[in-house]
């Protein structure tokens, strides 16, 4: 049996909206993951995050983290980062299918997220 189903049908996109808490520096993000091709949302998906701040490539990481599934295509990541500003966050999949997607977000001291592409 072939599959029809071609690599970019499966691809995913992930919202980021990151608050603060009382903690300097951490915060909760909550990812809203959805098909890039349908719009739908993406369910009972498996992943790490970890992130890296584009501007200054290995000297300020972080390393990856589980996340909660909150249902209704909705996960949740606290996220201790070292410095505000923008931080590429890498969202390694195991499932439904292992995959790597990567968002960019600008944090500051009240929290931060990704802006939608059009």
């Amino acid at each position: 049996m072939i599959s029809t189903s071609s690599p970019a049908a499966d691809k995913k996109s992930g919202q980021v909206e990151c608050a603060a808490t009382d903690v300097r520096l951490a915060y909760d993000c909550i990812i809203t993951l959805t098909n890039k091709k349908t719009g739908q949302t993406i369910k009972d998906a498996e992943f790490t995050v970890s992130a890296d701040m584009p501007s200054m490539p290995g000297a300020h990481t972080v390393k990856p983290v589980a996340v909660m599934n909150h249902g209704m295509g909705m996960y949740h990541v606290q996220l201790v980062l070292e410095m505000y500003g923008e931080w590429a966050l890498i969202m390694d999949f195991t499932l439904p299918k292992r995959d790597r997607v990567v968002t960019k977000v600008t944090i500051t001291k009240t929290g931060g997220g990704s802006t939608p592409k059009p």
